[in-house]
């Protein structure tokens, strides 16, 4: 499926961190024919990233609602359809935590192109429509600059729109593949992992002289990150982190690592979803 030079593409960024970044530059700089006509909003909540997305892409629109009407709705066409067959309806890129996925999926119902990759079509399912057409990808860290090998895998529903993300995710991405089963995505993320890092060992090689220089100052870098946690406390004087030893494996082979939990003014574990909550609230 190809979109003709008439038909404009609507496409709807839920997040706007640094891969929807990422993927809003590469189509905005592109000379392909189809960019010309492509209508994109970008949403976020925080009041200053709101402000930095205006500033960077003044011709977006960018709201702090994920059902503002003029998403959903647009002067040229009738209200958008979450049809797979209506070449106006909005593709969606949902680039949000994946503990946000549940809250924002039930608000919304046309195409869902999902980068949450711990989020499966069939989980996303049950937060949406029947019909709705859902299409997972891995795009990973290169895509940012424009390298890496990216998977796509589609509903029943998404089999006739998926050509369409493809064709987007193109912009950034120099390879993009239909694969048929859902399982593959972790194949393909492996092996553009896989480049990613032996470019990115080159690289260092590069600026640093060797791989002893690097191993020592990510040694000094953790050394500080240690002695900066032990020395944190509460104002009862109780430790902020209990800091141990993993035990992920030989720590000569694979380098410093620092393990540690987060503790309350009562010496008691922090659990995870806890810590979660903490950082949400901070914007961490």
């Amino acid at each position: 499926m190809t979109i003709a030079a008439q038909d404009p593409i609507h496409l709807t960024f839920i997040g706007g961190g640094h891969l929807a970044q990422a993927i809003i530059s590469g189509i905005l700089s592109s000379t392909n024919t189809w960019t010309l006509n492509c209508d994109i909003a970008v949403t976020a909540r925080r009041s200053k990233h709101i402000q930095e997305l205006q500033s960077r892409y003044p011709q977006l629109l960018v709201t702090d609602n994920n059902l503002d009407q003029r998403i959903w709705e647009d002067s040229r066409i009738s209200k958008r359809s979450s049809t797979q067959n209506n070449a106006t309806s909005p593709i969606l890129f949902l680039c949000t935590r994946p503990a946000d996925v549940p809250t924002v999926a039930k608000q919304l119902a046309p195409i869902l192109e999902s980068l949450d990759p711990p989020v499966r079509p069939t989980v996303l399912q049950d937060w949406l429509p029947t019909g709705t057409a859902i299409i997972r990808s891995m795009p990973n860290t290169p895509v940012e600059v424009r390298q890496g090998a990216t998977g796509l895998f589609a509903s029943g529903d998404a089999k006739l729109r998926v050509n369409q993300v493809k064709m987007v995710l193109e912009e950034v991405s120099p390879l993009v593949t239909i694969i048929p089963e859902e399982s593959m995505l972790d194949v393909v993320d492996a092996v553009s992992g896989i480049i990613a890092l032996d470019a990115a060992i080159d690289t260092h090689e590069r600026l640093y002289g060797s791989m002893a220089n690097i191993s020592a100052h990510t040694r000094f870098l953790a050394k500080r990150v240690y002695d900066r946690l032990s020395a944190l406390m509460h104002f009862n004087d109780k430790k902020v982190y209990r800091i141990y030893q993993s035990d992920y494996g030989n720590q000569a082979l694979q380098g410093p690592i620092i393990a540690f939990n987060l503790r309350n003014s009562r010496g008691e574990w922090v659990p995870k979803t806890e810590v979660e909550k903490l950082a949400a609230l901070r914007n961490i």
